[in-house]
């Protein structure tokens, strides 16, 4: 006897992050939203929705899913679902997250940035306020880091003294990943600096900038240009040690300090952990903490909207300096 399901889910946009993906390995389709729906045994995903109902269509077959809609309204409307999987282009947004909230829906997961605005990304939060709503920055849902970030905040090396990240493409589309990451940290930065441009995109360029704390930590962001991979990374120099995280957040690296033979009063570095983190978990993570948040009717998200407001407005201040000279 199979058990029903509780909750209705449906995915706006069906490309490739939504789990449209043909040409990936079935490891790999699991790391989409429909994959993490797919697997969350309280879920089943009854609907999708794109203007290219082909690509809609080959979601659906890929994954099961029972309907298909070329106009979300239309599939809101008629298929009433607790859960929204949000995989449209950033434009497109604000939109949908009204949308659905009028409908009725419970949870909803969206893609990263929330907007490119940050008047656009307080409207949204406001339209989802009684949602459960989170965005899609996946590190928040990696538990060797939440583990990690619990061990900062307790003083396990010492007050953080300098960050490094360094991210391909734009502010908006990777840098905004790592913004979000230091940002749930250390909390929100009491000024921001920007250092440099590279290239001519006036929409999401590539930036160097530095944020600071009051409490003396910085964090130092450079755009790396012209790479065949994706150059995305943190390198944390803490008081009483070294924190790396590589690999695209896949890799954690920890070094504490211990005496120097020759030099003693320098003191040198120890590799005290090197693992994988728990990066293949993270989509899962995400859906199940919303649904979780369903079954208690008291969410408790790490990457709720509100939050996600912040990093919009820090993005969108230095792509003003950038391209006007005025935050």
């Amino acid at each position: 006897m199979t058990t029903q399901r509780p909750y209705r889910a449906a995915i706006i946009g069906c490309g490739k992050i939504a789990g449209f993906a043909p040409d990936l390995s079935p490891e790999a389709a699991r790391l989409t939203h429909a994959g993490a729906l797919d697997a969350e045994r309280r879920i089943e995903t009854v609907a999708c929705a794109d203007p290219d109902t082909e690509r809609a269509a080959g979601l659906a077959s890929q994954w099961g899913i029972g309907a298909v809609y070329g106009d979300y309204r239309e599939m809101l409307e008629r298929e009433r679902p607790d859960f929204v999987s949000l995989c449209l282009s950033t434009e497109g947004h604000s939109a949908a997250v009204a949308a659905a909230a009028a409908a009725g829906v419970r949870a909803l997961l969206c893609e990263k940035p929330l907007a490119y605005d940050p008047i656009e990304a307080k409207a949204m939060a406001e339209a989802a306020r009684g949602v459960a709503a989170a965005v899609n920055y996946h590190r928040r849902y990696n538990a060797t880091l939440a583990e990690l970030r619990d061990r900062l905040r307790g003083g396990t090396w010492g007050r953080p003294v300098h960050i490094v990240c360094r991210y391909t493409k734009g502010v908006f589309v990777n840098g905004s990943h790592f913004i979000d990451l230091v940002l749930w940290f250390l909390g929100p930065p009491s000024r921001v600096e920007l250092l440099a441009r590279h290239g001519d995109d006036t929409r999401d360029p590539g930036l160097d900038f530095r944020l600071h704390w009051d409490a003396g930590t910085t964090a130092t962001f450079l755009h790396v240009a012209g790479l065949p991979w994706a150059c995305l990374d943190v390198d944390l120099a803490c008081e009483r040690g070294r924190i790396r995280i590589g690999h695209r957040g896949q890799r954690l690296t920890i070094e504490d300090v211990v005496a120097d033979p020759d030099y003693p009063a320098l003191g040198q570095l120890r590799v005290v952990e090197d693992t994988e983190t728990d990066w293949r978990n993270t989509f899962g993570r995400a859906v199940g903490e919303l649904v979780d948040g369903l079954d208690s009717g008291a969410p408790s998200l790490t990457s709720p909207f509100d939050e996600s407001v912040q990093v919009v407005d820090i993005c969108r201040r230095l792509v003003d300096e950038a391209l006007t000279g005025t935050v």
